[in-house]
């Protein structure tokens, strides 16, 4: 799932996120069948990019193995969703 408005506030087009994330999306699939969790900051993972001190989710990928961090995720007061600072 792509968060369109987050792509528009980071300055990063919404299909090439999707595109993307559909991507490693697979690839976390693959390395499943293999026996190995990739190291995702959050369960699903997520793909984040950082501006105005503010660390952005744009995307969350799909599937299971993804493992780290303690899963932050917040709304900001402007709507747009966040995850911990790395």
């Amino acid at each position: 799932m792509v968060n369109i408005e987050e792509c528009d506030y980071v300055g990063v087009g919404p299909i090439e996120v999707d595109i993307l994330s559909s991507k490693l999306s697979k690839l976390a699939k693959e390395a499943k069948k293999l026996g190995l969790p990739i190291f995702g900051g959050s369960s699903p993972g997520t793909l984040r990019f950082i501006k105005d001190n503010r660390t952005i989710v744009i995307a969350h990928l799909k599937g299971d193995n993804y493992d780290g961090g303690d899963r932050a995720i917040f709304t900001g007061a402007d709507g747009l969703q966040e995850g911990e600072s790395q």
